[in-house]
């Protein structure tokens, strides 16, 4: 079967809106996180091409800490949608730690979930067969048993 893709100029304003301002967000942060990094080191040979050496030691200090937090940074600014994503699933009732770790291990998460529902699915009949219809003389009689067993141990 024969598939045509139409790209139309027409799309809705409001879409391409927010989309464009959700770019430009985020190419603002990568913008930002690339002068927190190299702002450092840029001011370092600055001095050194001006005739200060050696730089202060401040700046050294802050270009060796920073430098390598660039990768950290990126990070933080791509996974900040899928982190919101996860803290709004469930109704935004979950926690930060929750949400960074569903945005990082989703099929783990998914495991997990679906190992509880398993074991909720076992502990329904279980709870059943535990609690059957008693009549009221011998219920009396399985609590003493049930306290007995209990302090023997």
């Amino acid at each position: 079967a024969r598939r045509t893709f139409r790209i139309s100029s027409r799309s809705n304003p409001n879409q391409n809106g927010s989309m464009s301002r959700v770019i430009m967000v985020r190419a603002r942060a990568y913008s930002i996180a690339y002068a927190l990094t190299y702002s450092w080191l840029i001011a370092m040979n600055v001095l050194e091409i001006v005739g200060v050496s050696p730089p202060p030691m401040a700046l050294q200090y802050l270009s060796v800490i920073f430098g390598p937090l660039q990768g950290l940074w990126n990070l933080m600014i791509f996974m900040y949608p899928k982190v919101m994503d996860a803290k709004r699933s469930r109704g935004g009732n979950r926690s930060w730690c929750e949400a960074i770790a569903e945005a990082f291990c989703p099929a783990i998460n998914r495991w997990r979930e679906r190992r509880t529902a398993k074991n909720d699915e076992r502990r329904i009949p279980q709870e059943e067969e535990e609690n059957p219809e008693i009549p009221a003389s011998q219920q009396q009689q399985g609590d003493a048993t049930l306290v007995t067993a209990s302090i023997s141990h």
